[in-house]
């Protein structure tokens, strides 16, 4: 396989590499099911503001998730130059080079505690240190909308949120979309089981797990004996089990 991809002849593998005459069977994990996420971190790799509704010197855009902030995004530029209230204007914010980071922000998420993103848009001039025609708008998104869909292959979303003054007040309007990625950092605990002796039958999960792992696969007959160790990974935080399986053959 690594001759194919680099057509590199050279490389050295005596012993060390797969020995079999075919490509390593792959054992499942094709589908990935994003329902079964519980818990995780939302990663904010760049966040856009488009639509702003009037002309002011600077902004300040402001995060938080439930009652917590997340981070504050500045633009110090003087915006007054640029037409903002244009509807092709659009706003920025991605890590630096510098950041070494591939996301401006996260922040943890449970699924059985879900909160709301809080976007808050303040626009202004600045008058020496003072905040002069102050405008406030507001948005919220669920966190159902910053989670990718269940059947998506990617853990990756695209959540589109509509900024609005408060009620009472003359209507402006904002838009802010919010690039989102997942990462899951299960905490797992091993719960040992039983060693026990097993026959192979033809066609059976066991069966297709030993062909492929098998260097000699003209000994893998039925009734073929192998020692199977069959443990669980569970997961103390939402109770998820994974079943282990080590199979000891000659």
């Amino acid at each position: 396989m690594w001759q194919h991809h680099f057509g590199d002849h050279s490389f050295w593998r005596r012993g060390s590499m797969y020995r079999g005459h075919a490509a390593p069977a792959f054992l499942g994990f094709e589908n990935q099911d994003l329902s079964n996420i519980t818990y995780g971190d939302v990663h904010i790799p760049s966040i856009t503001l488009k639509e702003i509704p009037v002309q002011r010197e600077q902004l300040r855009l402001k995060l938080s998730y439930g009652s917590k902030k997340v981070t504050t995004f500045n633009a110090h530029a003087d915006l007054s130059t640029k037409e903002v209230t244009k509807s092709g204007f659009s706003l920025v914010w991605q890590p630096t080079e510098s950041s070494g980071s591939a996301s401006i922000v996260k922040f943890p998420f449970e699924k059985r505690c879900p909160k709301d993103l809080l976007i808050e848009l303040d626009l202004f001039d600045k008058v020496f240190l003072q905040k002069k025609d102050m405008v406030k708008l507001y948005g919220r998104t669920p966190l159902e909308e910053l989670l990718p869909p269940s059947n998506s292959k990617l853990a990756q979303n695209i959540a589109h949120v509509q900024l609005k003054t408060k009620e009472g007040e003359a209507e402006l309007k904002a838009r802010v979309n919010v690039t989102t990625t997942l990462s899951l950092s299960r905490e797992l605990q091993l719960m040992v089981g039983e060693f026990v002796q097993q026959e192979l039958v033809v066609h059976s999960r066991m069966w297709d797990m030993c062909h492929a792992g098998a260097l000699n696969r003209c000994a893998v007959q039925p009734g073929h004996k192998v020692h199977v160790g069959t443990h669980t990974l569970m997961d103390a935080r939402d109770g998820a089990k994974y079943t282990v399986q080590v199979v000891h053959s000659a």
